[in-house]
């Protein structure tokens, strides 16, 4: 035999070739064979062995896909590891929610869902060797959201102490949402420059420093659900902070009489002051 078979194989007399190879490429080597007659009759050829990378099982890797909304467009790609590229994708049982539809090439799930609910399916893989693989996956398409946050229980209101320098303010709304706030009534939500600095869930609040005594303060609030519904009224959260006085004149605020004084009338008075 000329040439050489792949590194890890062997030929034995019967001529078999076998063994595990070690390294990828292609060999290329010529093989005799002769009988045992007298002379000995002899066949020569040349042959070629190719050795491919080893690859890992073709596996789908996608865990899980995200919630739609009817009428809003819904976009997710699955994936997929091991085996020989390109994939074809396929639904091999199952529906995806009614208006999406899936890219067999890339295995993009696209279009614009019209009908709530949950969809189960199962997705199939084939690689180039037309090894497969599947997967049990859903979809849950959730109605459309068209109402903004309701927004409540804000704070703080009425006449802070005097000397309060700092406050919370904060909120509730009846979703998840975001919130943001102004000083001026009638901003747009995507105008407000302020957001509160713990949002996005129900509960809202931020630090607002900086106040001083004898003043009112009004901050305007509006916020925004996961549905981009926003509020276009503003909420309004009012608070003042009490004014320091000082002291005036006195003013008798209390008389009695003492019945037994001696005095040369008989009578006294007592009283007691007070300052304003």
């Amino acid at each position: 035999m000329s040439g050489s078979l792949p590194t890890g194989l062997t030929l034995s007399s019967a001529g078999v070739i076998s063994g595990t190879p070690t390294t990828a490429g292609s060999s290329t080597f010529t093989v005799k064979v002769e009988d045992s007659s007298t002379p000995k009759n002899q066949a020569t050829k040349q042959l070629s062995i190719n050795v491919n990378e080893q690859t890992q099982p073709l596996t789908i890797t996608t865990e899980g896909l995200p919630d739609g909304i009817v009428g809003t467009e819904y976009s997710a790609t699955l994936s997929a590891s091991g085996g020989i590229p390109p994939y074809t994708w396929s639904i091999s049982s199952g529906f995806l929610p009614n208006g999406l539809t899936l890219n067999s090439s890339t295995g993009a799930i696209s279009g614009t869902p019209i009908e709530q609910g949950t969809y189960s399916f199962t997705v199939q893989v084939q690689d180039a060797d037309s090894n497969t693989a599947a997967k049990n996956l859903s979809i849950t398409i959730n109605p459309s959201d068209t109402t903004p946050p309701v927004r409540s229980n804000g704070s703080p209101t009425g006449k802070l102490p005097a000397g309060t320098t700092q406050i919370t303010l904060s909120l509730t709304t009846d979703e998840n949402a975001t919130c943001r706030y102004s000083t001026t009534p009638g901003i747009p939500y995507a105008s407000m420059t302020n957001t509160f600095s713990n949002t996005g869930d129900t509960s809202h609040s931020t630090i607002i420093t900086g106040l001083s005594n004898g003043n009112t303060y009004n901050y305007y609030i509006k916020c925004i659900d996961t549905y981009n519904n926003a509020n276009t009224d503003d909420y309004l959260i009012s608070f003042s902070i009490a004014s320091v006085t000082s002291p005036g004149e006195p003013t008798i605020i209390v008389s009695k009489i003492k019945p037994d004084c001696t005095g040369e009338s008989g009578l006294c008075f007592t009283s007691l002051a007070a300052w304003e």
